[in-house]
């Protein structure tokens, strides 16, 4: 009967203690990437015949070049990114015309395309400001891709178990667009 004490202490013996030391502070490493983007195209167009007066017709034939190089740098949860659109072609309306309504685009044009600043405040919760792309997912009829908002915006996301957005509210306050 003496048995069944011994037994149980030995095994409570046998346990293993806890930890006497706490276990040191997990300090992760601050992330660092660049990334280097470009896009572009190239684009022809022929028109053949195209009616001026009875019996008077004309060709058009039009092309067009671009190049949007980009950089961004991320520091831990702060990016910063700067890019540039480059556009050549063969539309002359660069020179200054005497119509009321002109091209909002030129042909031949160097600008800032982007430049902008993004901080990642928690998982779900960023904050953008200056020249950026669209935040918000709309369709070519609502907002060309090409025009990027000069402001500022405010972006609460949900995130699934493997990482990926689910549901989302961005505020977005912009003064113009390019």
């Amino acid at each position: 009967m003496r048995r069944g004490p011994a037994a149980l202490v030995l095994v409570l013996a046998a346990a293993p203690a806890p930890a006497q030391e706490a276990a040191p502070i997990f300090q992760p490493e601050k992330e660092y990437s660049f990334k280097v983007k470009a896009d572009g195209f190239e684009r022809e167009e022929w028109t053949s015949r195209i009616f001026d007066a009875a019996g008077r017709y004309h060709n058009d034939d039009r092309a067009s070049v671009r190049l949007r190089p980009r950089g961004e740098a991320r520091l831990d949860k702060l990016t910063l990114g700067l890019g540039f659109n480059f556009a050549y072609g063969s539309d002359r309306n660069h020179e200054p015309s005497a119509t009321i309504i002109r091209d909002n685009y030129r042909s031949r044009d160097a600008r800032v395309d982007l430049a902008f600043a993004r901080l990642q405040l928690t998982r779900g919760l960023r904050l953008e400001g200056g020249r950026f792309e669209m935040p918000v997912g709309l369709t070519e009829m609502l907002w060309d891709r090409d025009l990027r908002p000069q402001g500022g915006a405010l972006t609460l996301e949900s995130h699934d178990e493997a990482g990926r957005p689910r549901m989302g509210l961005t505020l977005l306050g912009a003064r113009g667009s390019h």
